[in-house]
């Protein structure tokens, strides 16, 4: 995908999206299946948690959804109810790396993201949030016809661009891993800052979308094999 349709491919749309909604509520084929996933996946955790809701966020709970959108899957646990809090998160974001490692879960053609979320987190306010368990809202999606400055996402885009371009040239792992480290932090301070619809967060799901992201992690791991090669 070309830039310019990836960033035709990131504006709002007027509604929900119907392969995924109807009448204002989640399919029931989406909601089961979703479901699934989530037991599934605490399953292979093997790690007693305190689940206290599973959500389905994301752009697709929203007015973002597109081609390269996921379907955004959290469970919300409370980690303050373990014996060692931080020990209990790292081994979430293990199971994440290895759950998307071995699996490629997609439904009618989306595919699915997991994400253990704790219960303190303030996620961004700017897309919906819908209970699995309670079958309903916790949080609607915004009304009206949200906005975004495009020309701040294609200036933002050409930043990342060049962070990329920068560390690439290098050919060594410390830069290009700080770089790739620079624009996830850069990303995350957009989403807390302006939600779903911040110049960050939609400069990087264009990126993304064209498959540059993609390269430069490749280049990252062909970098990291080559190292450890002899």
């Amino acid at each position: 995908m070309d830039v310019r349709s990836a960033i035709k491919s990131v504006r709002p749309k007027p509604g929900l999206s119907d392969a995924v909604w109807k009448d204002g509520a989640l399919r029931p084929d989406f909601s089961n299946a979703l479901g699934r996933i989530a037991k599934k996946f605490l399953d292979e955790l093997e790690l007693e948690l305190d689940v206290e809701d599973v959500i389905f966020t994301g752009s697709y709970a929203g007015r973002t959804w597109g081609p390269g959108s996921d379907l955004d899957l959290h469970i919300v646990v409370d980690f303050g109810s373990q014996d060692d809090p931080e020990a209990a998160q790292r081994a979430c974001k293990l199971a994440k790396f290895k759950w998307e490692e071995e699996h490629d879960i997609e439904l009618k053609g989306i595919p699915v993201e997991v994400y253990v979320e704790g219960l303190d987190e303030n996620p961004p306010e700017a897309t919906g949030r819908w209970s699995l368990t309670k079958n309903d809202w916790v949080l609607e999606p915004p009304e009206g016809g949200p906005s975004y400055d495009e020309s701040k996402v294609i200036r933002k885009v050409s930043d990342f661009r060049e962070v990329i371009r920068r560390a690439g040239g290098s050919r060594k792992e410390g830069p290009m891993m700080s770089a790739m480290k620079r624009i996830t932090k850069m990303r995350k301070a957009g989403l807390e800052r302006d939600g779903e619809l911040s110049s960050e967060n939609l400069a990087y799901r264009v990126l993304r979308r064209t498959g540059e992201l993609q390269a430069a992690w490749d280049m990252v791991h062909d970098i990291v094999d080559k190292n450890l090669s002899i």
